[in-house]
């Protein structure tokens, strides 16, 4: 079967950040890991994700050489993420020009609400 899902990628060459967005899903809340944001949809669905120095985090993350030029120059990206238990995987495919791909995967642990404790 096909894959119905787009995704958009937007890239800030002034701010160096890349944004890859699931198109059509609203953002409810983000968790932010310093340089890597992920927005949720009020399902806690993965509905994006932000790179901050997108491009020196790709090039430790692919052991490429990922330049702003060729972050301008996305051509397709995916995005698709999986919950096993307290732990999200997210994986990104990133096609730049001249058919280089970056794929890669993120494991972030997650923290369970039932154990989320009020601070005084």
């Amino acid at each position: 079967m096909a894959n119905l899902r787009k995704v958009t990628a937007d890239y800030d060459d002034d701010s160096d950040s890349l944004s890859i967005q699931l198109s059509g899903r609203k953002s409810s809340f983000s968790i932010d890991n310093g340089e890597l944001i992920v927005d949720f949809d009020s399902k806690k669905e993965v509905v994006g994700v932000e790179f901050l120095n997108a491009s020196r985090i790709l090039s430790i993350i692919s052991k490429k050489d990922i330049t702003r030029e060729a972050l301008n120059n996305i051509k397709k990206c995916d995005l698709i993420s999986k919950r096993a238990g307290n732990t999200l995987v997210i994986a990104i495919v990133i096609e730049l020009p001249e058919g280089e791909v970056i794929e890669n995967s993120i494991t972030l642990p997650l923290i369970s609400e039932r154990k989320l404790v009020a601070v005084a």
